[in-house]
């Protein structure tokens, strides 16, 4: 390489590419800046209220008041690249899931066309659920209840007459690798704790399914149940979004495996877990951005 080419002398910068899907980048630095924003405004309040006598220099304030810009300016990026996604024809419409969230979970399942089932998704957020184990020959069995108590008799092994382990949620497994994806399951349980904070309608299905732990699995901890009935309102929620989100772009979906295969008559129809009022507050809210008034 000879002096022309080589220019003033800087090194070159190798450019890093954005991942396929923006979103997910934008969505990771919003929590990012959000997370050091929280630890200096926690530093610079306890200054404030006299627990650190140490002054706060100009120049933390000033980052701190750059943070909350770029926060906001985020947000507004999240707002515009989800816009006009498939996905948020319905989950725009849903309570609890702000921009934020919405723009992480369709930028960590990116495209909905790999899933043609939504047991898939469920594997893939880490909902799946894993066939029953022998505790001698580790083999797989049938389902069927299997825990020891009082009224539930343990079932034995078609192979070795072992005890049957029941049925249990994917967990890490040691020289393994996981099957799912950490960080959209994550996700997908603040979306949940969204849910039951802001009362969204997803909270009569976690009311039901607790009351229903309550008396069908009393020997469950307070815990135990709360989580289950978290899982099966997450569930349920995925599977709305798997179906609606496939068939905005087209794709072709099937009923759920309860009413297939199990002849389930109950079906959740996606469209009744929306929100009117969320809805009317984002034309609202697009008006004013557009200088019109809002259709009423």
């Amino acid at each position: 390489m000879n002096e022309d080419e080589q220019g003033d002398g800087e090194p070159e910068v190798e450019v890093v590419p954005l991942p396929s899907s923006p979103l997910r980048w934008v969505a990771d630095s919003y929590y990012r800046t959000q997370r050091e924003r929280i630890r200096c405004g926690n530093q610079i309040s306890a200054v404030e209220r006299g627990a650190d006598q140490m002054p706060i220099p100009v120049s933390v304030m000033m980052h701190y008041q750059r943070m909350l810009l770029s926060e906001d300016e985020l947000i507004r990026d999240m707002e515009r690249l989800t816009v006009a996604h498939p996905a948020m024809h319905w989950l725009g419409q849903v309570r609890g899931v702000g921009p934020v969230l919405a723009a992480k979970m369709i930028g960590l399942i990116e495209k909905i066309d790999t899933f043609d089932t939504c047991s898939k998704l469920w594997r893939f957020a880490g909902y799946a659920v894993m066939e029953a184990k022998c505790r001698t020959c580790m083999g797989t069995g049938m389902w069927t209840p299997a825990r020891a108590k009082a009224d539930v008799e343990p079932v034995v092994c078609p192979a070795c007459n072992g005890s049957l382990l029941l049925p249990q949620r994917e967990r890490p497994v040691k020289g393994e690798r996981l099957h799912y994806n950490v960080r959209l399951k994550t996700v997908v349980y603040l979306v949940a704790t969204s849910f039951l904070k802001g009362g969204s309608p997803y909270r009569v299905v976690y009311d039901q399914a607790r009351a229903h732990y309550e008396v069908r699995r009393p020997y469950w901890t307070k815990a135990h149940q709360h989580m289950a009935a978290m899982r099966k309102m997450s569930k349920l929620f995925l599977s709305h979004l798997w179906q609606t989100w496939r068939e905005a772009e087209g794709l072709s979906t099937r009923p759920p495996y309860a009413l297939e295969y199990l002849e389930h008559s109950t079906f959740s129809d996606p469209w009744t877990f929306t929100d009117a009022k969320k809805t009317a507050k984002q034309a609202k809210a697009k008006a004013e951005r557009e200088g019109r008034a809002p259709v009423v």
